[in-house]
């Protein structure tokens, strides 16, 4: 019951997202067919080779190597899925209980005949299976899309690459949860989740490989987005999974051992 009024609260918000995201992806890659077929192709090679080392690295991009897949990689899985994913991300862990405590029922949920973690892990649960939909939104667009402009689509590399970014996207949910789990007030709520999550964000794209400060890019669990490799290889680097799925149920037993021992009050 909980789940499914979670869910029903939530279910035309996820409509919308799901609806931005795909039609997105879908514009993304119809102008990629523009680029790589007209007069600009000349301008966007001269682009490429202009921008930072790090920055072609993150994209996967390399002059006069540049395919419907480098851009289904570097503008899709890199750019504008994360970003969208990650907001909708905040958004969520957000859902799960501070807005509610924003809203002034938190006397009421507390009260009700259930433990705290059912509690919490219902409404988690429901974020969880909400950033599924987004993913196969993302995966039925990047699919379609690449038919439509008159390549074939490498379905397995793709459906991969969606499965990294839903592990990325899932460790980032219960990170957010545990730092958010105490806040009570929405709108510093959302500062917080938002900062963490596009900060977490931009320090992977920041810090260049090989400098001094190059370990702090492990902290960010979008380091272990691997679309490149992905492609290259055919499969999700297993350490990073195993990173990322460790991440995900340590923090979200972090966050309901927290919820469960601390006193809120409203």
């Amino acid at each position: 019951m909980l789940i499914a009024q979670q869910w029903r609260r939530q279910v035309a918000s996820l409509v919308g997202w799901s609806v931005t995201l795909f039609t997105t992806t879908l514009l993304t890659l119809l102008a990629v067919k523009s680029l790589l077929t007209g007069p600009s192709l000349g301008q966007l090679t001269l682009l490429i080779e202009q921008l930072p080392p790090a920055l072609r690295a993150y994209m996967g991009v390399t002059p006069g190597e540049v395919t419907v897949n480098t851009w289904v990689i570097s503008l899709v899985f890199r750019t504008i899925a994360p970003l969208v994913l990650t907001v909708y991300t905040a958004l969520a862990a957000l859902s799960v209980l501070t807005r509610d405590m924003d809203a002034g029922v938190a006397d009421f949920l507390l009260a009700l005949p259930l433990r705290r973690e059912r509690l919490l892990l219902s409404r988690f649960l429901v974020a969880v299976l909400n950033i599924a939909v987004l993913h196969g939104a993302l995966l039925l667009s990047v699919f379609l899309g690449t038919r439509m402009v008159g390549y074939e689509p490498r379905w397995r590399e793709y459906a991969l690459m969606v499965l990294n970014s839903y592990l990325v996207q899932a460790a980032l949910l219960s990170l957010v949860l545990l730092i958010t789990v105490f806040v009570t007030d929405y709108t510093q709520g959302l500062f917080v989740a938002l900062g963490l999550s596009l900060g977490l964000y931009f320090l992977s794209l920041a810090i260049e490989p090989g400098t001094k400060l190059a370990g702090l890019r492990w902290l960010s669990v979008f380091t272990y987005s691997r679309p490149n490799e992905v492609m290259r290889t055919g499969g999700i680097p297993p350490g990073d999974a195993a990173v990322l799925l460790i991440s995900f149920v340590c923090l979200l037993a972090a966050a309901v051992f927290l919820f469960n021992s601390k006193q809120i009050s409203t």
